[in-house]
């Protein structure tokens, strides 16, 4: 792990190298994957727990003690205690909830880290609801505030917090996904959370540990739809953070933060308004042209027309323009989709596809997760290498997230089965991508938004310039870790690292080492 301190305004000019890597051949039907999982849920000591009964349930990853390594917060059923697994640096982990007072046995589907009281350190918050439960969950809080001590141990600041309110009104209720951002430009996270069969819900934070819910004055709140995953990102570049929210049943939303406090749906200016069953959300740049673009997960049905969208971002500035590219690119039908999120998994540059699919129902019960790996062609396509990598599990599943669990430079996997609980999965390339390189940018801020979620980072490397978005709640119901992973392909160096921060400075390093994890800091 290296660090790197450079003033905000630094800017200088870098000659990049010849490109060392632009397209790659095709992997084909029958071809081998240049990467393989394996299950070593049960070698790297994660243990039996139960999932909130429910359609879906997520994990949290993120490094909460700042020694490196990426640890794992698992949200659990009613009456069972929440686990928090160590990662130990050598390849296992530590279950260590009791022993820093987060084995709360609250009913439990989801969760995110973020720095609630800006003091350097991440705090937790864990949401719930009664979905098939009894009716006196319904008395209870749904979310909860967990704040980290200077000791690694975290106190529960629920009430006080402008959280302790947050209920569900029915036991047909699910918590649909949540997510975080500076939604109102003051330098503080803010939080999101999706509700299906309910309200959205928007709460600024004060970075204090105080939230006030502006869920209806905002715009966001105040209808009852099917919201899964949200996604916040600066989708127009005007500085402001807008929201991507994936919608059951009936049009997806685009909300555009218009400076003054609310927000304007431009979903169908945009062509995301898609009224499918749209649940699980990946953000990234498969295509290497500089923004983000989406893709949503859905019910696959050929006779009405409905598939999963890929969406390519082709806005410049505030024209917003999604082109649907799904079923050129190979990844429109993945049967029943949950999680999904878009990792580079062989690092040869170009970002793959990782979908986890099911449902408690026929013709469902056999839906396999999929793995598509990116053809690097231009228009984009995707190869379907679920068989040959070894990842085509038959569980109904709910997240599927991609981090580096080893700190061994290639994306590991986390799902979350419904029956089996959390699955983790150890990624080995193979072949040619043995020699492949590697990046992890870990973008760092002053202030209370120390994590810079809401960064885009840029790494130019061999003549190639890639993307990526700092995020908290991403795929369905999960939270990835707040840095970005390259593949480098051939290009031993980077050239260029571009950070925009959430508060519209930029910052340029040139000159980094391959196969090494930075931590920048912004001054």
């Amino acid at each position: 792990m290296r660090s790197l301190m450079f003033a905000g305004s630094v800017c200088a000019l870098a000659v990049s190298a010849p490109a060392q890597l632009t397209t790659r051949a095709s992997a084909g039907p029958g071809s081998l994957a240049p990467f393989s999982f394996v299950d070593v849920t049960d070698a790297v000591g994660i243990l039996p727990h139960d999932i909130s009964p429910g359609m879906v349930a997520g994990v949290a990853i993120e490094d909460f003690d700042q020694d490196g390594d990426l640890d794992i917060f698992v949200p659990t059923a009613s009456g069972q205690p929440h686990q928090l697994y160590r990662n130990t640096g050598n390849g296992t982990f530590e279950e260590i909830g009791a022993a820093v007072g987060l084995n709360a046995t609250h009913n439990a589907r989801t969760a995110m880290w973020v720095d609630a009281d800006g003091d350097g350190r991440l705090d937790l918050v864990v949401l719930g609801d009664c979905f098939s439960q009894s009716d006196p969950c319904l008395a209870l809080p749904t979310a909860h505030l967990y704040l980290q001590q200077s000791d690694g141990t975290f106190v529960d600041a629920t009430i006080g917090s402008g959280l302790e309110n947050e209920r569900v009104a029915t036991t047909g209720q699910h918590r649909g996904g949540a997510t975080a951002g500076d939604l109102d430009g003051d330098g503080r996270l803010d939080l999101v959370f999706g509700l299906w069969g309910g309200q959205g819900r928007v709460f600024l934070g004060s970075g204090a540990a105080d939230y006030s819910d502006v869920s209806v004055a905002c715009g966001l709140g105040g209808v009852t739809r099917g919201h899964w995953q949200p996604i916040v990102h600066d989708f127009n570049g005007d500085g402001l953070m807008d929201v991507f929210w994936a919608i059951d049943f009936i049009a997806n939303n685009l909300w555009i933060n218009n400076g003054l406090g609310s927000f304007v749906d431009r979903a169908a200016e945009a062509g995301v308004n898609y009224a499918f069953n749209d649940m699980g959300v990946a953000v990234g740049d498969p295509d290497n042209d500089g923004d983000i673009d989406i893709y949503i997960t859905e019910v696959f049905n050929s006779e009405i027309g409905r598939f999963n969208p890929l969406l390519r971002n082709d806005s410049v500035g505030d024209a917003l323009s999604f082109a649907t590219i799904s079923h050129s690119a190979g990844v429109d039908n993945t049967d029943w989709g949950w999680g999904t999120t878009m990792a580079d998994l062989d690092d040869d540059g170009w970002t793959d596809l990782i979908v986890t699919n099911g449902f408690f129902n026929p013709p469902f019960l056999t839906d396999r997760s999929r793995i598509f790996r990116n053809s690097g062609e231009s228009p984009i396509r995707y190869d379907d290498v679920s068989i040959s990598a070894l990842f085509h599990d038959s569980d109904h599943c709910g997240t599927i997230l991609a981090f580096d669990m080893d700190r061994d430079g290639d994306m590991d996997i986390a799902q979350v089965s419904m029956e089996r609980g959390l699955r983790i999965y150890r990624n080995t390339r193979r072949g040619a991508a043995v020699a492949n390189h590697w990046v992890t940018i870990r973008p760092r801020m002053p202030g209370t938004n120390h994590w810079a979620i809401g960064a885009v980072v840029k790494v130019e490397a061999g003549g190639v310039t890639r993307t990526r978005l700092i995020t908290v709640g991403v795929s369905c119901l999960g939270q990835e870790p707040a840095e970005a992973h390259f593949g480098l392909g051939g290009a031993a160096t980077v050239d260029r690292v571009t950070i925009d921060w959430p508060d519209g400075t930029t910052s340029v390093v040139d000159d980094l080492g391959a196969n090494t994890v930075w931590t920048i800091e912004q001054q």
